[in-house]
């Protein structure tokens, strides 16, 4: 025997009249809240009185550019003395055209420049080419 369900005991025999019956009171809720009238004023700025200051207007004022001190001049004092000053080897100058090799290997001799030794680094990883 197959048990065959009641059709007094039905729950979806309604559902739909029952879902749209609770949409249109949440509907009918909504409204009304948001056309509800306060006996209050809720308007902020016509609360208060708003008393308009006019800014007090303040005077520009220069300040006075400091001119700095102007330096002392102090005059040089020369002083005198007796002793002879060392030896003064005047500057040479000399055309290239009047001298022969000779002289210009004297003055090369006579003047050795410092030889500056020039060290060479070979790397290998700088050298190659990848």
């Amino acid at each position: 025997m197959k048990k065959e369900p009641s059709k007094k005991f039905n729950v979806n025999k309604h559902s739909s009249i029952y879902f749209w019956v609770g949409v249109n009171i949440s509907l009918l809720l909504l409204i009304t809240a948001f056309e509800w009238e306060s006996k209050y004023d809720t308007r902020v700025m016509d609360r208060y009185k708003i008393i308009e200051v006019m800014p007090e207007i303040i005077p520009i004022t220069k300040m006075k550019e400091k001119k700095p001190p102007k330096p002392k001049i102090i005059a040089p004092v020369l002083v005198e003395t007796t002793e002879e000053p060392d030896e003064i080897q005047p500057e040479i100058i000399l055309d290239l055209e009047d001298l022969t090799d000779d002289d210009i290997n004297k003055i090369i001799d006579s003047n050795p420049v410092a030889e500056e030794i020039i060290e060479t680094y070979e790397n290998a990883f700088l050298d190659s080419k990848a």
